[in-house]
């Protein structure tokens, strides 16, 4: 007997799981309970919602199966390669661990291995349409999908699931894409499970730059890894133990798999378009900027470079990553001259002495229109084919720290900055010596440095004086840090450098946000130690607004909790540090891209609209004040309380014992809230005898929900 209509074949499913394997550990982490107490008809339903619908997951998963077969392709012309990019190996990493060892193994000498790879080149593209089907994505409708995705996470061991997975694409070609049993495709694609492995880590890959499904593979940085396992050990949870278990050995594999292709992963994209463009190399080629017009190859890089100069001159743009242009609103025609100089660009063949100049100005155009990643692939041509070093390596610096990629974002910062200290070293970094990056939020990035006596903290803003002159906030930042002595990391320097970078120095407080420290207790915090947090920041603002002045910065990423010498601690940070949005003159549009446009700019996104007095979200900083900053604690009391951000607050979702004094915060009306943290640590103090039980806690908004529209009844 067949499968049931929307259910695939075993085989089929089997690829699928293992594909969608990290995602499914992180939903299912993140579902946790509800997947023994809730009917499954209702998660598959709240799934649908919260991905609204598959295609767009199908589409990874197809773009998935093509990234893994291209990096395949870009290894095996590895000779070719090596001498269009001038020398530079970018596949030394597949010829050692994949191609030598899969030659010795399987016994391929000289033309047999010139035979397997006229094969594999050969049938490519029959493969690669046949992507849906070898997936077996067409069969499945919408809530047999998200069956799937329910599944994939249920548990097994890696290497199974794996070895299964390998088996049903070996299957699924043969019968979707009519390949026989030994042809190349299948015979390197299965040895060592590649192409299995290879969808698990693109897809992997894809989902964690996603603005949305993000959130379901945090569970996979060490940090939160060891802090999970350490609360399953206390709980005694066998079933978050073995997730767990699961997860580590996932994050091994996919690791292996990036170590065996090397060099290839970051740079696939554009050495498969160079390795396509080996077979169709013409000397002239019809111009789409020239409007059909037959030109040299070797002219159309500089074509390209005047028409993507347009752009930046209407945009106000440059090849150097900026976070102030994803504010960029370009027409459709600047968006038509881009999409034919990309065109033309494809058509010079890597040929013309301005290709890789050609290069780095698409990647900084790209940016504001299509995003980091599609401008991070024009960054690394450029840098492949001689552009200007300094600038290409700031791209990047920029492409991955908007991609939450830390590390490799700061060794192309360091690159950059050597290249060309002048215009790229953000701090002095000889002074403070940066060891990592600790992340990127409204203000800027910020980096934990040694400084020869000890650790401290170097935050940078986003853009150069040139974009926001950030002196006078400066001033105030050191105004607040006066006022409130105690209450923020002591300042050890504050200044501009090189005349153009702002930046200030702090002391380092470990400890964990306020984000972390609530996921560290379950997600959601006891009245009581909701109100000890809250009375504690409140304590931190007081002497600020005695005098009058606001923090204006208030998030959970700028709150530390520490164990102090009294117990609990709080430190807070960047008070009063500009942020992007504030200067931005239409905010809510501007909050709806920076949503989409990458991983930091979906958390710049929604700390500003989760956190931000309605009266600073539509007037900018000017509104910002003490009664401002209220509203900003109540936030992120009802985050601690309940686990949802409070753009549509619930008051029954809050325990008793904190209502009332959450809602005053959260009133939409300044007038209507507790007008200094005083008061509302009063407000705390004064209900923290008052009876009842706490509420059943809000459950989180979907990750699907729109995180800006506005409450019921309130303005647009």
């Amino acid at each position: 007997m067949g499968p049931a209509a929307g259910e695939p074949p075993t085989l089929l499913a089997d690829a699928l799981h293992y594909a969608l394997g990290s995602l499914a550990c992180g939903v299912r982490h993140v579902l946790a309970d509800e997947l023994e107490e809730t009917p499954r008809a209702e998660l598959v339903e709240a799934l649908q919602r919260t991905f609204r619908g598959s295609q767009e997951l199908k589409g990874a998963l197809e773009e998935s199966f093509e990234r893994s077969l291209q990096s395949l392709f870009v290894g095996l012309k590895q000779a070719w390669l090596l001498m269009e990019t001038g020398g530079e190996d970018y596949c030394a990493a597949f010829g050692e661990r994949v191609r030598m060892p899969f030659v010795a193994e399987e016994g391929l000498e000289g033309r047999l291995f010139l035979d397997l790879i006229d094969g594999f080149f050969l049938d490519y593209d029959t493969a690669l349409d046949a992507a849906g089907a070898v997936l077996g994505l067409p069969e499945l409708d919408e809530a047999s999908f998200f069956e799937q995705l329910l599944e994939a996470g249920a548990g097994g061991q890696a290497a199974d699931m794996a070895r299964r997975a390998s088996e049903a694409l070996r299957r699924s070609f043969v019968e979707a894409a009519g390949l026989e049993e030994e042809h190349p495709i299948l015979r390197l694609g299965c040895w060592r499970d590649l192409l299995a492995e290879g969808l698990h880590y693109h897809f992997t890959e894809l989902a964690k730059t996603h603005p949305v499904w993000s959130r379901y593979l945090e569970l996979f940085e060490p940090e939160a890894l060891e802090r999970e396992g350490l609360r399953a050990i206390v709980k005694q949870d066998a079933r978050a133990q073995a997730r767990l278990t699961l997860v580590r050995t996932l994050n091994e594999r996919r690791q292996d798999y990036a170590a065996n292709f090397g060099r290839i992963l970051p740079n696939r994209e554009w050495l498969f378009d160079l390795a396509e463009r080996l077979d169709d190399a013409e000397e002239t080629v019809e111009s789409d900027l020239l409007k059909g017009r037959s030109i040299s190859a070797h002219d159309l890089p500089t074509i390209v470079a005047a028409g993507v100069g347009k752009v930046h001159a209407a945009l106000g743009t440059s090849a150097a990553g900026r976070l102030a242009d994803a504010l960029a609103q370009p027409n459709p025609a600047l968006k038509d001259i881009l999409r034919r100089s990309r065109r033309d660009f494809r058509r010079s063949h890597w040929q013309g002495a301005g290709y890789g100049d050609a290069a780095l100005q698409l990647g900084g155009a790209l940016l504001p229109i299509s995003g980091p990643k599609a401008a991070e692939r024009y960054y690394r041509e450029a840098l492949a084919f001689g552009a200007d070093l300094a600038t290409g390596e700031y791209g990047l610096y920029f492409t991955s720290l908007c991609s939450a990629e830390f590390d490799e974002a700061l060794s192309h910062l360091l690159a950059a900055a050597e290249a060309n200290p002048q215009r790229y070293q953000p701090f002095d970094t000889q002074a403070y010596r940066p060891e990592r990056i600790l992340g990127a939020g409204a203000a800027g990035p910020t980096f934990l440095a040694d400084t020869g006596e000890g650790k401290a903290v170097v935050k940078l803003l986003w853009d150069p004086l040139s974009l926001v002159d950030p002196r006078p906030s400066l001033r105030a930042y050191a105004a607040r840090l006066k006022a409130a002595q105690g209450s923020f990391p002591r300042l050890l320097h504050l200044g501009v450098h090189h005349k153009e970078w702002p930046y200030l120095v702090t002391e380092f407080v470990e400890g964990d946000d306020l984000d972390e420290f609530r996921e560290a207790r379950g997600g959601e915090l006891p009245p009581d130690l909701v109100r000890e947090v809250g009375s504690r920041i409140a304590a931190a603002l007081e002497p600020l607004h005695a005098t009058g002045l606001a923090h204006g910065n208030l998030s959970p990423g700028n709150v530390r909790v520490y164990a102090g010498e009294e117990g609990l601690a709080v430190r807070l940070l960047d008070p009063g540090l500009p942020g992007l949005l504030l200067a931005a003159p239409d905010r809510v549009p501007a909050l709806r891209k920076l949503l989409a446009w990458s991983r930091v700019g979906r958390t710049i996104a929604e700390s500003f609209a989760n956190h931000r007095a309605p009266e600073v979200v539509r007037s900018g900083a000017q509104a910002s004040g003490p009664a401002a900053d209220v509203y900003s604690l109540g936030a992120l009391l009802y985050r601690l309380a309940t686990g949802a951000p409070p753009r549509r607050p619930d008051p029954a979702a809050l325990p008793t014992s904190l209502r009332e004094a959450v809602m005053r915060c959260l009133a939409r009306d300044p007038q209507q809230r507790p007008t200094t943290a005083a008061e509302v640590r009063q407000l705390l103090v004064r209900e923290a005898g008052a009876p009842g039980a706490a509420a059943p806690g809000a459950s989180a908004a979907p990750a699907g929900a729109d995180p800006f529209a506005p409450a019921p009844g309130a303005p647009g």
